[in-house]
């Protein structure tokens, strides 16, 4: 089995409160990711996976972090 580069987390999330709290345990407690990118609804996740739009030069994430309730695009999409 492969491993995991947890070097770069893609953390989707919507509710800028719940991202703040995500993005302080995933820094400061669990220390697990030299960078941690967030968006803000499923599209701009999608977009960035796929490497769209303003996302074309990225790195691939090795870990999603996904909101299911989401507005343009939710997580079950």
């Amino acid at each position: 089995m492969p491993k995991i580069n947890l070097d770069l987390i893609l953390l989707a999330e919507d509710n800028s409160d719940h991202a703040r709290n995500v993005l302080k345990i995933l820094k400061e407690k669990a220390r697990v990711a030299n960078e941690i990118v967030w968006v803000d609804n499923g599209q701009k996740a999608v977009d960035y996976v796929t490497k769209k739009g303003e996302y074309e030069d990225v790195q691939t994430p090795g870990l999603i972090l996904l909101d299911i309730k989401m507005p343009m695009m939710d997580g079950l999409e």
